[in-house]
């Protein structure tokens, strides 16, 4: 399933807008239990670092309570942010829960 929005708490703009690199696509649209963020969804985003390489400049958390979009519509509250390690070539990932009620533009942090 392809990400077509990354979007802050609180924030309309998207971050992929413009970005048309194929690699932001999910490998993982399911659910599993997270031993720090309880039961999540998760999201590959490619390699090690492809938040800065693709010029969007996230962090670890910087995106926490913001807006995932799915090309089918679904969305989801980001939890964290995940830019994998270089030493393990481990990839990015986007935690995640998906809710019907998903609004972007809201902070879910509060």
């Amino acid at each position: 399933m392809r990400v077509v929005g990354i979007y802050a708490a609180g924030s309309t703009v998207n971050r992929l807008a413009g970005i048309t690199t194929p690699i932001i696509t999910s490998t993982n649209h399911s659910y599993f239990a997270h031993g720090s963020l309880g039961r999540t969804g998760y999201n590959y985003l490619g390699d090690h670092n492809i938040f800065e390489k693709l010029g969007i400049g996230i962090s670890q958390l910087a995106f926490k309570g913001g807006v995932i979009e799915f090309e089918n519509g679904i969305k989801g509250v980001i939890k964290t942010t995940y830019g994998g390690t270089p030493s393990n070539k481990e990839q990015s990932y986007i935690y995640y829960n998906a809710g019907d009620r998903v609004t972007i533009g809201l902070n879910y942090d509060t």
